[in-house]
């Protein structure tokens, strides 16, 4: 029952992030929140990660946290910002499909570069920051550099927390837990 109701809280959490993003978009030119960016405040170099971005639309840093897991990040936290970051989340940034060709992210991109909003995955339950492919690592979303649920290695960054399966909110601002992923769900074409 205790876990039920973590699993619960992360998903209405989830949900709510991820309307909180589509609302950036819509104030932001229908482009998608960065995952990370680098601004200048007062000349000091900080780093404002997508939970920072959408604060202005959830006001509350305690949904970036499950009560199941966090994670925490402090380089370049900007001042007057929390320091650490606690979040139990990532904004996954994927630039290649798992052959390896190249895709638009859905970092920063325009909304119309999703072809499924409802079938890729915008946020989910990770055990670090960042979820993307490329790098020095050659990270992949499956295989044994993989760095999705799909990962046949111990790469894998998103956390399955809740019953063996992981939470997660989609494009189009709808939340649910997956017990596994496809690989088409973590990239911007359909079907992929």
């Amino acid at each position: 029952a205790r876990e039920k109701a973590r699993q619960t809280s992360c998903l209405s959490n989830l949900k709510q992030l991820g309307l909180a993003i589509n609302m950036y978009a819509q104030d932001y030119d229908e482009r998608m929140v960065w995952y990370y960016r680098y601004y200048y405040p007062g000349g000091v170099r900080s780093l404002y990660w997508w939970g920072d971005m959408c604060q202005p639309y959830v006001k509350n840093y305690q949904l970036l946290q499950c009560p199941s897991h966090d994670w925490s990040y402090t380089y370049g936290r900007p001042p007057g910002l929390p320091n650490p970051l606690v979040c139990s989340y990532a904004l996954p940034n994927m630039a290649n499909r798992d052959d390896g060709s190249s895709i638009p992210r859905i970092s920063g991109e325009k909304l119309a570069i999703l072809q499924d909003p409802s079938g890729t995955i915008l946020l989910c339950d990770s055990t670090t920051s960042e979820i993307y492919t490329g790098g020095s690592r050659n990270h992949t979303i499956a295989g044994p550099n993989g760095i999705t649920d799909l990962a046949t290695g111990t790469w894998s960054r998103v956390s399955k927390k809740h019953n063996d399966g992981f939470n997660c909110a989609f494009c189009d601002g709808h939340a649910k837990w997956l017990k596994q992923s496809q690989p088409g769900m973590w990239t911007t074409p359909a079907g992929d």
